[in-house]
């Protein structure tokens, strides 16, 4: 957290680790378990989560619990319990400038007709708001605490937390609300009647007096469980998280590739998406610029609709609407995925994405009778659709005669899927299979993978090649061979050098190390497969194998994909989206 954290109220925070994540403590000056004192410490758990993250995705992933602690009013040790939600880690908000937030809140307190009586701009990491206005008693309300924060902060925060109070003109407390953007977390509090007068809805009132007496609590229940899996929250918080990601890592190479690759379109009613990405190419290097100029012009494509147009545009503090730059790439580059994956876009030179005119013959225009009646397909278009309709029909009806008979196959509702197929019987055995498994075992037994590769060593001598980093070395062949192979062993099976040391073989980790950093150089892996191949090329029978210089063995990984992967596909081996990555060994 900045040096600028430091105030009246934080005094520092402490952490502890647990099986169950890490276990924090927010000292506070004071701590009456109110709105403020609650709010600060979330913001620090909030900021210490961030800075201590690794791999989890969600700031409840890395922390089990958070208390603050300090002296109430009455000078006893007050403990709060601080809750956290599941926030996406990693979020950047590009806090403007001191004087731009003071700038902001000044117009708004403009708008609404309010008087700033007291700001305080706070950094845990970025910025957060503490601000309090003064509502006039002649003041007629026409707007919610909701679009009061909404236009402070804007509907994609730029600050990490703000805390509103609204005074009367007396100076006495009619609401508080805070918020924490980075733990989710928040605190209300009013005066009697303050929460009707500005819209300040929370649970309880609203929900026994018009929800219930409509739907009872189990189907709310299952409500809230979809909104949270699919409502707007859930979408900010994946919005918030792919902006994240794509500023601190996709942008760097999609931002190369631009250079790389030319894209070209075959309709004009594609041309906004192009002109986009020649927009972000000139301001591919404004480091921290958020805004694009305000006399830019600012292609509109299809891409800027739905759920992100309210976080591209912003309106300034002169009431200017800009485009906020990182956001506007997001909705560009996903734009040119979906015209590249139907090929309203194309990549000039390329193969899978290359220009759909070239997926035709070249006479296909001139000889398309000939072509369509080699494909067997009518020319007319209703001809083609009727014919399609017809045996999707008659496909569809012998299913529905066939399911019925389908002993094998049962078909109710059920939470683990409508269908269900009886598994098949097992197959035989074949009637060699287990002699052949028995030679084998009987011959080489169980070999360790260490003994593979030491004997690979010894019968093709590959380690010879080995040279040390400065051109000589003092160490025996054999003590440097064992050494070796310890560490190509630890590292090839991601065992560990640490754990490959453990063994009764005489060599300690730090002489293994001392071995892999002198002589496991770059060239040296190159120079073992050299020596490895050759060999394997020379016991190689060509009777069997012919006299062939090449040898290819493939294998696949599936990994799951987010859709926003261009790559992604639905494979029905693996059951999910994903990408398919091959290993190639020559």
């Amino acid at each position: 957290m900045s040096e600028a954290w430091a105030g009246p109220t934080f005094r520092g925070v402490q952490a502890s680790t647990s099986p169950a994540g890490l276990v924090v403590t927010v000292a506070l000056a004071k701590n009456n378990d109110d709105v403020p004192d609650v709010w600060v410490a979330d913001l620090a758990v909030g900021a210490l989560g961030e800075r201590m993250r690794t791999n989890q995705a969600v700031i409840s992933d890395e922390i089990a619990s958070a208390t603050a602690v300090g002296p109430g009013s009455s000078g006893a040790q007050v403990t709060s319990n601080l809750g956290l939600g599941a926030v996406s880690l990693g979020q950047v908000f590009d806090s403007p400038s001191d004087a731009v937030l003071t700038s902001q809140v000044n117009t708004v307190a403009q708008q609404f007709g309010l008087k700033v009586s007291s700001l305080s701009i706070l950094h845990p990491l970025e910025s957060a708001l503490q601000v309090t206005f003064v509502v006039p008693d002649s003041a007629t309300i026409d707007w919610t605490l909701d679009q009061l924060r909404t236009a402070l902060v804007g509907a994609s925060p730029d600050v990490e937390g703000v805390l509103i109070e609204l005074d009367n003109s007396a100076g006495q407390p009619l609401l508080l609300a805070g918020v924490a953007y980075r733990t989710g977390e928040g605190g209300l509090w009013f005066a009697p009647g303050q929460d009707v007068r500005f819209g300040a809805v929370h649970g309880d009132r609203l929900v026994r007096e018009v929800v219930f007496p409509v739907a009872p609590q189990p189907v709310l229940r299952e409500l809230v469980a979809e909104f949270k899996a699919s409502g707007p929250t859930y979408q900010r918080t994946v919005k918030a998280t792919l902006r994240a990601s794509y500023t601190n890592h996709y942008r760097v190479g999609l931002i190369k590739l631009l250079d790389v690759l030319e894209f070209r379109r075959n309709n004009t009613a594609h041309r906004p998406v192009l002109d986009a990405l020649e927009l972000i190419r000139r301001y591919a290097n404004a480091g921290n610029l958020r805004h694009y100029p305000a006399g830019e012009h600012i292609p509109v494509h299809r891409g800027l609709s739905g759920d992100w147009h309210a976080l591209v545009h912003t309106t300034d503090t002169r009431g200017r609407r800009r485009a906020v730059r990182m956001v506007y790439e997001i909705c560009t580059f996903q734009a040119l995925r979906e015209q590249l994956r139907c090929k309203e876009i194309w990549v000039v030179g390329a193969d899978k994405w290359r220009n759909p005119a070239e997926d035709l013959p070249a006479d296909f225009g001139d000889r398309r009778a000939e072509h369509y009646h080699a494909l067997r397909k009518p020319l007319d278009a209703t001809a083609f659709v009727d014919e399609l309709r017809e045996q999707m029909r008659t496909e569809l009806d012998a299913l529905h005669q066939a399911l019925p008979t389908c002993d094998w196959l049962s078909i109710t509702d059920r939470a683990g899927g409508a269908i269900k197929l009886t598994p098949l019987d097992a197959a035989p055995e074949p009637r060699n299979l287990r002699r052949l498994k028995q030679a084998v075992q009987a011959r080489w037994g169980t070999v360790p993978l260490i003994d593979m590769l030491k004997e690979a060593v010894l019968r093709t001598g590959c380690l010879r090649s080995v040279t040390s980093v400065a051109g000589h070395g003092s160490l025996p062949e054999h003590v440097l061979a064992e050494r070796l192979l310890l560490a190509i062993y630890g590292y090839g099976t991601n065992t560990g050098i640490r754990a490959v040391a453990a063994g009764e073989h005489g060599h300690g980790e730090d002489e293994i190390r001392y071995a892999r950093r002198r002589y496991l150089t770059a060239e040296a892996p190159r120079q073992i497969a050299i020596e490895i191949a050759n060999a394997t090329f020379t016991a190689r029978q060509q009777t069997l194998w012919g006299d062939g210089s090449a040898a290819v063995a493939s294998d696949s990984t599936h990994f799951g994909a987010f859709d926003q992967n261009i790559f992604t596909e639905w494979h029905s081996r693996y059951g999910g989206r994903g990408v398919l990555i091959y290993w190639h060994v020559e």
